[in-house]
């Protein structure tokens, strides 16, 4: 039996992060707990102030939730897709389902939002919560079951990897269960990752060619358990970024899933070593494809670290993520080097 400290801070855990409300009030709670996180660690709480730690500086917004919604393709609709848009995301980034709404409607993509899905369960599965995991899986199911009847969709797509390798393990985690197992297979097998989907459509040209070093970090779930290796930086090349292969790419960052918190010394160690291997390659920004690296390596503070999505939003007409705002005077419009090489 695990030691009452570490209990309550798991409960604490599965209560709080799953839902998207709930995680954005604790943040900004966190904004007000900061100046304490040394006292918190002499008293043994070491825990709580690696909670502190990773919480963003600035106060996140209450509302940062997509709403539940259809949002329409651009154009002829070429494909329709359900989209996750997960828990701990939606505060900590909200930009992140922003921009990979804007990048599939811009490619004839409608994007349905389910008003009744929820937390993929990922964060609960981690921490040996079998059954809150298998009734957040069940209350997907029945949500992306609702939505396919209607009119089927074409994929579930996930941006963060974390939560896709779980998605895609759902018939696994309800093959005991008569009522859902059927419906698990069929919904697991169209999800794919943001990256997965666009490598598979057609996309527009970029319209912006900045040739910014962009050091694709690739965390974990999306290597490892998935296996999505060529994809994510084929896209960057594709949209005018330089892509920057890591040292030790195969390592984890120190983020794993809640290890951050509950093992922080460890998992600081193995960021350190992470962002010393970035550091080596000297990039511009890292592109990562999960939220929990890119909370884990933000926390580093010298160089930007944004999603792979983000930066093909902004190479094909989205706004530039606000962290590469310094270096938007690197960018060139497409037409503008078309025109000057007819010149």
């Amino acid at each position: 039996r695990r030691p009452l400290k570490e209990r309550l801070i798991r409960a604490v855990l599965a209560r709080v992060v799953p839902d998207p409300r709930r995680f954005a009030k604790a943040l900004w709670a966190a904004t007000l707990g900061k100046p304490f996180r040394g006292l918190l660690r002499a008293i043994g709480l070491r825990e709580v102030a690696a909670m502190l730690d990773l919480a963003p500086s600035g106060v996140p917004a209450l509302n940062a939730v997509i709403k539940p919604d259809i949002y329409p393709a651009e154009g002829e609709r070429q494909h329709r897709v359900i989209l996750l848009t997960g828990c701990a995301q939606q505060p900590l980034r909200p930009q992140i389902n922003e921009a990979t709404i804007r990048m599939l409607c811009r490619h004839g993509v409608e994007v349905v939002v389910p008003e009744a899905q929820g937390c993929c369960g990922a964060l609960v599965h981690h921490m040996g919560r079998e059954s809150e995991s298998i009734a957040a899986a069940k209350r997907n199911v029945d949500a992306w079951s609702d939505v396919d009847r209607e009119t089927p969709v074409d994929a579930v797509i996930i941006n963060a990897s974390g939560c896709g390798t779980v998605v895609k393990d759902y018939a696994h985690l309800l093959q005991r269960d008569e009522g859902y197992r059927e419906r698990a297979e069929a919904l697991a097998a169209k999800a794919m990752d943001i990256t997965e989907f666009l490598a598979r459509i057609t996309l527009r040209a970029p319209r912006q060619w900045t040739g910014l070093k962009i050091a694709y970090h690739s965390a974990c779930s999306m290597q490892h358990a998935q296996r999505i290796i060529t994809q994510p930086p084929m896209l960057l090349k594709q949209a005018g970024f330089s892509v920057l292969d890591i040292p030790e790419g195969h390592i984890c960052c120190g983020s794993a899933g809640v290890y951050n918190i509950l093992q922080p010394e460890i998992a600081n160690d193995l960021r350190e070593r992470k962002m010393d291997n970035i550091r080596r390659v000297s990039p511009d920004a890292v592109a990562a494809g999960n939220i929990g690296c890119i909370t884990q390596l933000q926390h580093a503070g010298d160089i930007p670290v944004v999603h792979t999505v983000e930066l093909l939003d902004w190479a094909t007409g989205g706004p530039c993520p606000k962290e590469l705002e310094p270096l938007k005077h690197k960018t060139k419009q497409v037409d503008d080097l078309i025109y000057a090489e007819a010149e």
